[in-house]
């Protein structure tokens, strides 16, 4: 499924090495490690190795942003599958990640990355061929910023957020 998209340029080069377990990840995002693990079964959480079951897993910061996006997006009520398209052709670095339904059948879904709130109609517009009835905009920084605590803190003490 192919997404029109407007890319802006991220204001953030970071890189990160260092990773957070599964069971972080998952309850930052509000999903549950089953459900994280269906996803990665699916294929659906690009980056992330399958290992034995009860090992301890790592994922690193810009994977488990973009699980925090996925699960943001089924909240939101699209499908997990579309959800991963839309959040893995996202920067998760972006301060926002807008998406918008199709407003009527046969129409694609659209996603723009924002650096923030302002403008967010004058894009809709110019994103789908007519005003949607449905979007949501993701903070995505505030994902970022939460996957980034729970690193600093297992890396300080071995803590894990439950």
């Amino acid at each position: 499924m192919a997404f029109p998209e407007i890319r802006a340029s991220s204001q953030k080069n970071t890189l990160f090495l260092t990773t957070v377990d599964a069971r972080t990840v998952a309850t930052i995002a509000g999903v549950k490690v089953g459900t994280l693990n269906a996803w990665a079964q699916r294929g659906l959480v690009r980056g992330l190795e399958l290992g034995p079951s009860g090992r301890r897993r790592n994922i690193d910061i810009e994977t488990a942003v973009r699980i925090g996006v996925i699960a943001a997006l089924v909240r939101f009520g699209l499908s997990a599958d579309v959800a991963a398209a839309i959040a893995w052709h996202a920067d998760p670095f972006h301060g926002r990640l807008l998406c918008a339904l199709a407003p009527r059948e046969g129409w694609e879904t659209g996603f723009v990355l924002l650096h923030d709130d302002a403008g967010v109609p004058e894009v809709l517009q110019k994103m789908l061929p007519g005003p949607p009835a449905v979007y949501v905009v993701i903070n995505v920084a505030s994902i970022e910023e939460r996957m980034t605590k729970a690193d600093e803190l297992s890396q300080a003490g071995g803590k894990q957020l439950t």
